[in-house]
């Protein structure tokens, strides 16, 4: 058994196997992220297959098993999310410009720094999503043949 491929599958997919809970949990804000890529009307499913996506896709590849099909999975995934959080990001933005207008100029500083916080957290997260992608992206197109398998 390689563990070196096993703490690597282990890392990666734990990152998704934990984001599919967090976002089952607070499944009203995930959803309402979501509406930013498919809408109102569609933001409710969605954010649940976003969720199974992250779930099966990070079992998938934690176990080894049909490793190419749950790497898939995540890549679809990581491009709704990197869309997502890029918009949040230019949103953030907006924001700031709204709320320096409705504001006294004593809280600009204030503003300034929440919206720099949201805008830097947004991209840091869809610049991750593409690395994350290019891990996926990589087992999608290689796998883990014969290494540290649970189904060999």
């Amino acid at each position: 058994m390689d563990i070196a491929s096993l703490i690597l599958r282990a890392a990666f997919s734990g990152l998704f196997l934990n984001a599919a809970y967090q976002c089952a949990r607070f499944f009203d804000l995930t959803a309402a992220d979501t509406s930013l890529l498919v809408g109102e009307r569609w933001k409710r499913p969605a954010a649940a297959v976003g969720i199974g996506m992250m779930l099966l896709g990070g079992l998938s590849v934690l176990f080894n098993y049909k490793i190419r099909l749950g790497a898939g999975l995540l890549a679809v995934f990581l491009i709704g999310g990197t869309i997502i959080h890029r918009r949040q990001e230019l949103l953030s933005a907006t924001l700031r410009e709204q709320l320096r207008s409705a504001t006294e100029s004593t809280a600009w500083p204030t503003v300034d720094a929440l919206a720099g916080l949201a805008m830097g957290g947004h991209f840091t997260s869809w610049l991750k999503n593409l690395v994350l992608l290019g891990v996926a992206l990589y087992f999608v197109l290689n796998g883990f043949q014969g290494i540290c398998s649970l189904f060999e």
